[in-house]
């Protein structure tokens, strides 16, 4: 581009670009009117440019590059620098997008401030250098908690700030086993264009697990000498503490309970990697029943009191076991002794705790009696008893009137056998004396007269079983309405007897009646 000065002709390039000049000649007397135009053509000066320079960056997986123009440096052809003009833009670029330390940059499409110049294709700078610095990966943590199962773990970490399709594995360290809290270290990346943060660690937990397989049993029995505990049923691997308290489960076994009585037994399970189980459960042990051994069933009357003896026959082991016993009595008769405690408390009593025993009537030794057989002769004649020291003889004509100190006598002819039973009931001794003398008269005590023990006198059974020992005889009820212990009136007898051939047989006096038999 230029300018035509119009009165001077003179041509001023004043840039790039192309500028049509023209001329015109009016004529004269010689020449002739004409004029001419030409094309001016002014092209951009060429020039080199130096001084360039590129920027560092952190990987961003593209290969641009920031250049910068400040120290640029352009030169024309005679090596002069050109002043007034400035790079205005150009292209960067890396020959690849990695992580490298002063990597060639390819530089093109260099433009200048001014279209009055131009870049040549030769001597000018091409190329820059430049650093690609790793890009801190930014770390995401899971898999941070795990239930114990003997197996080592740790979490999973991954890069979340990946730049387009990169992928990048985490190496992470620190993986355990043991129920607890960990640390986790992030140690290597797998993409070398990404750097491991500073803080590249994390905690992890690992939890117990809860354990399977525990069951645990008490004991109840009846004792039998032998020590007994809980049994507890553990996983393989586990073991099992027992205590007396639930805070106190340190001993290898079981408490145990070998006495009666009632016990709770606490226990612990541990394993490593499980939570503990815990529990408890009772041990119990009720009294064995005592089976019981009667002895000395049988007594002789002597005044003193007696009863019997009673054993356990089925202690255990050498146990040892004493048995009370009440009931003792001293009169004749039949008699329920019971067994009231044991010394001891392993044992209880049977439901059935009592045993009837017998105190005989006592054979009064050294007594004789004889009687008088002889003529007629008008004298009184009675009977001669000898009796032991200390006996008292008294006579009567009646079982219940024998109040008189000496023999009632006979002075006309005949006789008659007189059985004088007194305080007794009836058993094998009266039954005897009968059998053998065959009285004709058989007087008895009747009114079934009672002490703390049993009968002392015959009742109305026992009058009938004299009666039917000697059918042929009389037999006599005395001693009737006199006491206050007596459980048998006269009344009540005739009553029991009524209509019966007994009514005949057995004659029941008044008090002061006199009864003559011939």
């Amino acid at each position: 581009m230029a300018t035509v000065n119009e009165n001077s002709g003179d041509v001023t390039v004043v840039g790039v670009g192309e500028t049509t000049i023209s001329a015109a000649y009016a004529g004269d007397d010689y020449v002739k009117p004409g004029s001419i135009s030409y094309t001016l053509t002014v092209n951009p000066a060429t020039v080199t440019v130096s001084g360039i320079t590129a920027s560092n960056k952190e990987y961003d997986g593209t290969t641009t590059a920031t250049l910068g123009y400040s120290s640029a440096t352009i030169q024309d052809a005679t090596g002069a620098t050109v002043s007034g003009v400035s790079v205005s833009s150009a292209t960067g670029t890396f020959a690849d997008a990695n992580v490298g330390t002063d990597k060639t940059i390819t530089i093109s499409g260099i433009t200048l401030s001014s279209a009055n110049y131009t870049v040549g294709s030769t001597g000018s700078q091409t190329t820059a250098t430049a650093s690609i610095t790793a890009k801190e990966a930014t770390l995401s943590w899971s898999d941070t908690e795990f239930t114990y199962d003997g197996q080592t773990h740790v979490p999973t970490a991954t890069v979340s700030n990946l730049v387009g399709q990169d992928a990048c594995t985490v190496t992470v360290s620190g993986a355990a086993s043991a129920v607890g809290t960990h640390t986790a270290t992030a140690t290597a990346l797998s993409n070398s264009n990404y750097s491991l943060p500073a803080s590249a660690t994390t905690s992890f937990t690992i939890s117990a697990a809860a354990m399977t397989g525990v069951s645990a049993t008490g004991y109840t029995g009846i004792y039998d000498g032998s020590a007994h505990g809980i049994s507890v049923t553990a996983p393989e691997g586990a073991t099992v503490t027992y205590g007396e308290s639930a805070n106190a489960c340190t001993a290898a076994a079981s408490p145990t309970l070998t006495n009666v009585g009632e016990k709770a037994v606490y226990y612990k399970v541990s394993k490593t990697g499980y939570t503990d189980v815990t529990g408890s459960q009772v041990v119990k042990i009720t009294a064995k029943e005592a089976t019981l051994s009667w002895s000395n069933l049988t007594f002789t009357y002597d005044g003193q009191t007696h009863v019997p003896t009673a054993t356990v026959s089925n202690l255990v082991g050498q146990d040892a076991c004493t048995v009370t016993v009440s009931g003792a009595a001293s009169a004749v008769g039949t008699h329920t002794a019971t067994a009231t405690a044991l010394s001891n408390s392993n044992y209880s009593l049977p439901a059935s705790a009592t045993t009837n025993f017998t105190i005989s009537a006592a054979a009064m030794t050294g007594v004789s009696a004889t009687g008088y057989t002889g003529t007629y002769d008008g004298a009184a004649h009675g009977i001669s008893v000898t009796a032991p020291e200390d006996a008292t003889v008294t006579y009567g004509e009646s079982a219940d009137a024998c109040t008189a100190a000496a023999s009632p006598t006979l002075t006309n002819d005949g006789e008659k056998t007189v059985y004088v039973a007194g305080d007794t009931v009836y058993y094998d001794g009266v039954r005897s004396v009968i059998s053998h003398f065959k009285p004709d008269v058989i007087i008895v005590n009747a009114c079934d007269a009672r002490g703390k023990r049993g009968r002392l006198i015959m009742n109305a059974g026992d009058v009938k079983k004299t009666c039917d020992c000697k059918p042929d005889s009389i037999v006599i009820a005395s001693h009737m309405d006199a006491v206050s212990h007596a459980h048998l009136s006269r009344d009540q007898l005739k009553k029991e007897l009524a209509c019966t051939r007994y009514a005949e047989q057995v004659l029941i006096p008044v008090d002061g009646e006199r009864i003559e038999i011939i």
